[in-house]
């Protein structure tokens, strides 16, 4: 199955990418392009307030990832996250950040590398290498 990942910006700027945004992840079976997934982030390049508390500067701000029910289990959120941390690489960032609630996305963050930093709230936090 073939793969690729498109863009669409957060921010409208000269240079859009900086700031993160969407990334959609398409696949290829048989001779249609599907939408698989998606994942949206935001490169943090000074420290900044959210209502869950201060994400500091030079971090991913992971906001949510999907994964279409007839494609999850097949590696494709780990393909999106590792795109979105590689992309930040590019652009200066030192570490990542996820905020999930749900239960079931716990063994996901733990395998991608990803430490649980607050309990309560499901975040977790990542240092790029």
């Amino acid at each position: 199955m073939m793969l690729k990942i498109s863009y669409k910006p957060r921010y409208t700027s000269e240079n859009p990418e900086k700031f993160g945004g969407t990334y959609i992840l398409h696949a290829k079976r048989g001779g249609d392009w599907r939408q698989v997934g998606h994942i949206d982030a935001e490169f943090v390049h000074e420290d900044k307030r959210y209502y869950n508390g201060l994400v500091p500067r030079k971090t991913i701000r992971i906001i949510y990832i999907v994964i279409e029910d007839d494609f999850r289990g097949m590696g494709y959120g780990k393909k999106l996250v590792e795109y979105v941390e590689s992309e930040g690489r590019r652009y200066g960032m030192k570490r990542s950040y996820a905020n999930n609630v749900m239960q079931q996305s716990v063994g996901f963050w733990r395998r991608m590398g990803y430490e649980e930093l607050i309990r309560e709230r499901r975040i977790w936090i990542k240092k790029l290498r």
